[in-house]
C-alpha cells in the first residue's frame, strides 16, 4: 500500500482491513490508557515519598 499506484480490494479484504484498523485503534487506546494510569500511580508514589501526601 506504499506508493502512488491505486489498489483495489475485494469486499472480504475490505472487511478484514476494516477489522484490523478497528482492533489497532482499540489497542492503541488501551495502551494510552495504561500509560495514563501508570503516570498517576507513579505521581502518587512520588508525592508520598516526598511527604506531600
Amino acid at each position: 500500500m506504499i506508493g502512488s499506484r491505486s489498489i483495489s480490494l475485494t469486499s472480504e479484504e475490505h472487511e478484514v482491513l476494516t477489522e484490523y484498523f478497528r482492533l489497532r485503534f482499540r489497542f492503541d487506546d488501551m495502551e494510552r490508557q495504561r500509560l495514563y494510569f501508570r503516570g498517576h500511580t507513579d505521581c502518587i508514589s512520588y508525592l508520598k515519598k516526598v511527604g506531600a501526601l
